[in-house]
């Protein structure tokens, strides 16, 4: 290595020390007064002294797998270090807004926007009862939310709590929270408990079922196929939130076909959108043809676009469908929602959730995580990267790594 060489990756480890340094004092400032209320606000603590601790032991983890000093070994050090701390302090950001709006929205003469908070605090802790309630996970954590511009829920190796944004138009629109239950879907799938997890993938596995999965290049131990944990959040959304989600899904539907309607791209068909596979979601016109063959759906997608498709764009769309149809792609999703909502269906109860729902009152209950398990390969560092920032998470990482 030459002079010049070891200076630049001196530097860079010395910036990379800064950003940690100050990111964890930062932390340790916030920890320190959050921890003194009774409110959400010290959960929020708990939650970022987990953060505090995570990347203190992954900074450890990192620097021991990395002992040689050639230019390549420190690269892949310094990317590894650097991407840790970029996705903690975006995490660090959230949880401060999370306890700045709610300190802000506790103390202003108009309690709409608390009450709203609230209210999706409440409808997320519903979601969350019916599906301990129905064996599929242990007792779960009272779920925070906030506002952002979209719907989301936050999931991250250090905490179980989830967090989950809600739009601000949830405020004067209460419909805008149903989709709660959906993220709740996907923080149930993530922490399916090992009876529930083993039950679903035996069914899966099942003859009448067992189509093979195109979009696996084997089958896996884990629950199969890379649309399977949307339609898993679709359908437990569906069977907790009843007609009311519905409503909701079926206006996110349409919502997207008028949006999509009034996009101008040159050489982009609005149609393709429908039918476009991201690598997690099922094509938009399918979900709701999936949930049809477990719930009581009034309308499908064909219907929803029956007022916003021209006829030869309806005709496109039909051709499509059969298209989708003759590759397999309908028939590996509804087999395999079919095999989920075997074990699933407890979480209706009597009845789905009743809508409005009212303020939660009660205290936030949670169970910080005490240890955080080493990583050794720098294969699990990778993967946990990858998976902890699915939709930031870029290629730089991977090409240094190869």
């Amino acid at each position: 290595m030459n002079d010049g060489t070891q200076t630049k990756l001196a530097e860079v480890e010395a910036i990379i020390d800064d950003r940690f340094a100050a990111l964890d004092a930062d932390l340790r400032q916030y920890i320190g007064s959050w921890i003194q209320t009774s409110d959400e606000r010290k959960v929020l603590a708990n939650v970022a002294k987990e953060l505090r601790e995570f990347l203190a032991q992954r900074k450890v983890d990192i620097e021991s797998l990395f002992d040689d000093t050639s230019v390549q070994q420190l690269h892949i050090k310094n990317t590894l270090l650097s991407s840790y701390i970029d996705k903690a302090l975006a995490d660090w950001q959230d949880l401060k807004r999370v306890a700045t709006q709610r300190e802000f929205y506790a103390g202003r003469a108009d309690q709409n926007p608390f009450t709203t908070l609230k209210k999706a605090d409440e409808l997320a802790r519903l979601g969350l009862g019916r599906a301990e309630e129905a064996g599929l996970i242990d007792k779960p954590p009272t779920p925070i939310c906030y506002f952002e511009k979209n719907i989301a829920i936050t999931e991250s190796p250090y905490t179980t709590l989830p967090l989950i944004s809600v739009p601000l138009t949830a405020i004067s629109l209460e419909i805008d929270l149903y989709a709660v239950v959906h993220e709740i879907g996907h923080y149930v799938f993530t922490y399916l408990n090992k009876s529930a997890k083993e039950n679903i993938v035996a069914e899966t596995k099942k003859d009448k079922y067992n189509q093979p999965y195109r979009h696996e290049e084997k089958a896996k131990d884990n629950l199969v196929s890379k649309w399977t944990e949307e339609i898993f959040a679709d359908l437990f959304a569906s069977l907790v939130g009843g007609k009311k989600y519905d409503e909701q899904f079926e206006g996110f539907l349409l919502g997207q076909a008028v949006l999509l309607q009034n996009i101008s791209i040159p050489n982009w068909e609005p149609i393709n959108e429908f039918l476009r596979d991201d690598q997690d979601h099922p094509p938009i016109f399918l979900r709701p043809l999936l949930l049809k063959d477990n719930l009581e759906w009034e309308q499908i997608v064909g219907d929803v676009l029956s007022g916003t498709l021209s006829d030869e764009e309806n005709k496109q769309f039909a051709a499509l469908q059969k298209l989708i149809k003759k590759q397999g792609q309908e028939g590996e999703a509804r087999n395999l929602c079919r095999s989920i909502a075997v074990h699933i269906t407890k979480v209706s109860g009597d009845k789905p959730i009743s809508f409005p729902v009212q303020a939660y009152t009660g205290p936030y209950v949670y169970e910080p995580k005490t240890k955080f398990d080493p990583l050794g390969e720098l294969a699990d560092f990778i993967k946990e990267l990858q998976e902890w920032n699915r939709e930031q998470f870029g290629s730089t990482i991977l090409r240094c790594c190869m």
